[in-house]
């Protein structure tokens, strides 16, 4: 079974997001998924969760991991939501440890989580870790998944810091535009992180953090939370499964298939026909991962339009951009292995 195939049989990428109630999780999710509408809640058996029963549940402080919180306008993706771990909540932590330990257990991948995303906000003044975040990354064996540690709420460490600049003599144009970077100069070489990688307190470290500032705008960036947790990925098709499910990062889309494809073809001295060079780099990209019968298709469309034989399809003007750009980027496809054909054969 190639790497295609064992993405369609996963299917959905499992994120297990972890931290407390005002952590800023949904407006995560919302950039994340680009888009300002709210998700749908299915239970364990795939049943849509109603809305009144949802909030009269959250209103008594239930929360039930094992439902699946999914995006309408990206259903490939689907959340597992935890509302963390509060000073003494011994219940909770047991509750996320044995949903990890289960979900690792699971026969199938498409059922284990793939990501833990652990929230921490830093809209508390002289933020330090809390008892519950230590037992977290020291007693929760999170085995082989990637864990990523979200410093939400980052732009509330921007007031002091602009204030600063402004003292200093700066105009608050300049401090506006400087605040930023030093801020989180300053955060990656202060104590937070030292005690979260270095600490002989934490047992279990993430595999790496990002700061995420303005999460609740409608432009907040969430390139650097896509790029790290795709780096986390050590399984090509799960990393393969991310990037391509994405549809916010075109440019990753890119990187990869240059990186995993396209080097290894150049390097390569198998014999690698024109068809399978398109088919493995389109892998790689948001838009073309449907079923076979229609992946094949859309495959077939962008071999003719390549090889100049069929004009493109116009459609709305953003998946136009878009497909536009992706043929773009398997037109240079096309053009390397006729370059390596070439070399093979000693033609150049």
């Amino acid at each position: 079974m190639d790497a295609s195939e064992m993405k369609e049989k996963i299917g959905r990428f499992r994120i297990l997001i972890i931290g407390r109630a005002s952590a800023g999780k949904t407006s995560i999710l919302q950039r994340f998924c680009n888009t300002s509408d709210s998700p749908e809640i299915f239970n364990s058996a795939g049943e849509k969760i109603d809305d009144t029963v949802l909030g009269a549940s959250r209103g008594r402080g239930g929360n039930d991991i094992k439902n699946e919180t999914v995006f309408q306008i990206n259903p490939g993706f689907v959340f597992h939501d935890s509302r963390g771990f509060e000073a003494g909540g011994e219940s909770e932590f047991n509750n996320v440890k044995e949903f990890i330990e289960d979900r690792s257990k699971q026969p199938d991948i498409k059922d284990r989580i793939h990501t833990i995303w652990y929230c921490i906000p830093m809209d508390e003044e002289s933020r330090s870790f809390t008892q519950a975040e230590i037992k977290f990354f020291s007693h929760c064996n999170t085995g082989s998944i990637p864990v990523v540690v979200l410093f939400t709420k980052f732009d509330a460490l921007y007031d002091v810091e602009f204030a600063r600049l402004q003292k200093q003599g700066n105009s608050r144009t300049v401090a506006k535009e400087l605040t930023p970077k030093n801020v989180e100069e300053q955060f990656s070489n202060g104590s937070q992180l030292k005690f979260l990688y270095n600490s002989k307190d934490i047992q279990r470290p993430p595999n790496c953090h990002v700061c995420l500032a303005d999460m609740d705008k409608k432009d907040a960036d969430c390139g650097p939370l896509i790029e790290r947790t795709a780096g986390t990925l050590k399984n090509e098709v799960l990393q393969q499964l991310f990037v391509s499910t994405q549809q916010t990062n075109l440019e990753l889309c890119m990187k990869y298939a240059v990186e995993r494809e396209l080097a290894g073809l150049v390097a390569s001295e198998e014999e690698i026909s024109y068809e399978d060079t398109i088919a493995r780099s389109s892998c790689w990209f948001p838009l073309i991962q449907l079923d076979r019968a229609h992946r094949e298709e859309m495959q077939s469309k962008i071999l003719a339009v390549v090889s100049g034989s069929s004009p493109l399809e116009k459609t709305s003007s953003a998946i136009f951009r878009i497909r536009s750009l992706i043929l773009l980027f398997l037109t240079l496809s096309s053009s390397i292995w006729r370059l390596r054909k070439q070399l093979l054969s000693g033609k150049l």
